[in-house]
């Protein structure tokens, strides 16, 4: 696959537009060899814009195709070129079934999960903080004043 650019790739959408040229998945696009274009370098930037800014693009996806007769038995893992160290690891399934239950290939350290508190607000290492805190006020930002309860 790698003379002819057919090889697995992830294709990018922005509100159902392919943004690249190349497909490997006739369910989407009509397979392609001899282009690399998958839509990352057109993706990608939208991501450097402010957070209020991303809801006008519409949805964004991603697409990965990899072929049932393949012989690949480990996890894949994704990474942001924008967010140094934010990565993670993808099982992939084969009939809704991780195709080995096994973390391959082994990364020699273990990934920093997020505390109850901080999975409900999106957050990381705040749940020491959350109140009643020795150091924080009684009070926070987000106290509904009880002389306006519109707020």
């Amino acid at each position: 696959c790698d003379k002819n650019m057919t090889c697995a790739a992830p294709m990018y959408y922005v509100d159902g537009d392919y943004k690249g040229t190349y497909s490997n998945n006739e369910d989407l696009l009509a397979v392609t060899s001899n282009e690399d274009n998958f839509g990352l370098d057109d993706y990608e930037p939208l991501f450097f814009h402010p957070l209020p800014e991303w809801i006008g693009y519409g949805e964004m996806s991603v697409f990965l195709k990899i072929d049932d007769d393949t012989d690949y038995t480990k996890d894949i893992f994704y990474f942001c070129h924008i967010h140094q160290f934010m990565t993670g690891r993808i099982k992939l399934l084969r009939n809704g079934q991780p195709i080995q239950d096994v973390h391959l290939p082994e990364l020699g350290y273990e990934y920093d999960m997020p505390a109850e508190h901080d999975e409900q607000c999106g957050t990381y290492g705040l749940n020491k903080f959350k109140l009643p805190h020795e150091e924080c006020p009684e009070k926070f930002v987000c106290d509904v004043p009880s002389s306006n309860k519109e707020l």
